[in-house]
């Protein structure tokens, strides 16, 4: 059996990839907003370029350019009475696509396999997915990584990364999949079930869940929000939500933040340092329903709270043009809109498992 094809078949990336593009136009009602264009990554009229340069907090080995005024000494913009930023689009230059396909090992869609590493080959966690977990694994508790659609992506990162946490990995064809396997006040119980399961085969026990965090990439951001919606105690039960180039929304402002609310009340816990949180966007702009900019600029904006204009790189060749950072609320964009730059949202795993390997780990030994 071929790793990359897991236990349900040839699953196609590129496919997956390209009809992320398109993934959520049917579930929406929409209303025509005029665009608003960004001049430089966010417009802003009291924000004047500076000089000043700070560490990056999710990754202290790179450098941040900021192009405009700090509300405060974290990563963070003025709000100011001029709220076009929150329904503006990514300049056609941001849109650009910014990834070399034909270099080989380089493309983000299909990168080079990384072995096993630390950890397992894929093993079956019927019904809901595969699983991987770290080879000597032992003890009675874990920490859980569930991350939906892209898994084998996912699975590359975190054995790059060498952080030893058990993953989960579900892929389905649509959000509306998602919606319709994981809807109810039990999904996130049968989700946690399938991964005991398979991790008592190997344990010869039923290891305790020590953390529990939910990531996903593309249309999985589907997945998160019927969880947080639906499941019961979702919200605390799960110490940590990372979405990479997600979520969609619809352009209906009353709409998109009804869709949004689930997040944001997860976002206020991450503010407050009690929840990990991590969003990401390209600068793809979808012809019919709100951009992973425009949507993630709303969620910000219900917390009245805005990303500030920078500029930097990585990892990889991503071009970072925005940052927000509050307690444990962080926010990354990057201009690129192309298919390749949509897979190369995945580059940033590692740097979240990171830091979540951390959190986890001082918060165990306090």
């Amino acid at each position: 059996m071929d790793r990359r094809h897991g236990y349900y078949g040839r699953w196609g990336l590129g496919a997956v990839a390209a009809g992320a593009l398109v993934l959520a136009g049917a579930v929406f009602t929409h209303a025509d907003v005029p665009p608003q264009r960004l001049k430089t990554g966010l417009s802003c009229g009291d924000c004047t370029p500076t000089r000043e340069s700070i560490r990056d907090p999710l990754a202290p080995s790179r450098t941040l350019k900021l192009l405009g005024k700090r509300a405060s000494k974290g990563l963070e913009a003025p709000m100011t009475n001029d709220d076009s930023w929150v329904t503006a689009r990514p300049t056609t230059e941001q849109r650009k696509p910014t990834h070399a396909v034909d270099v080989p090992g380089r493309n983000p869609c299909e990168p080079e396999d990384p072995g096993d590493g630390i950890f397992t080959d894929w093993r079956p966690a019927p019904p809901v997915g595969v699983i991987l977990m770290p080879k000597h694994l032992q003890g009675d508790s874990v920490n859980v990584v569930i991350h939906f659609h892209g898994h084998e992506l996912a699975r590359d990162a975190l054995v790059r990364t060498h952080v030893p946490v058990v993953l989960l990995g579900i892929t389905r064809d649509n959000g509306a999949v998602y919606r319709k396997e994981l809807g109810g006040p039990h999904a996130l119980d049968h989700l946690l079930a399938a991964a005991k399961v398979a991790l008592e085969q190997k344990l010869g026990n039923e290891p305790r869940i020590d953390h529990l965090a939910l990531t996903s990439w593309s249309g999985g951001y589907e997945a998160l929000s019927v969880i947080l919606e639906q499941s019961d105690d979702a919200p605390d039960r799960v110490d940590a939500i990372a979405l990479f180039d997600g979520p969609h929304t619809a352009r209906t402002p009353k709409t998109a933040r009804r869709q949004l609310e689930p997040y944001a009340e997860f976002a206020k816990k991450a503010l407050a340092g009690d929840r990990f949180m991590f969003l990401s966007h390209s600068s793809i702009v979808p012809p019919s329903y709100a951009s992973t900019t425009e949507a993630i600029h709303r969620l910000l904006h219900m917390l009245h709270r805005r990303p500030l204009r920078v500029s930097g790189s990585g990892p990889g060749t991503l071009d970072l043009i925005e940052a927000f950072g509050e307690g444990e609320l962080h926010e990354r964009g990057y201009s690129g809109g192309g298919k390749v730059d949509h897979c190369a949202q995945l580059n940033l795993y590692p740097e979240v498992l990171r830091a979540l390997e951390q959190r986890w780990s001082s918060s165990k030994s306090g």
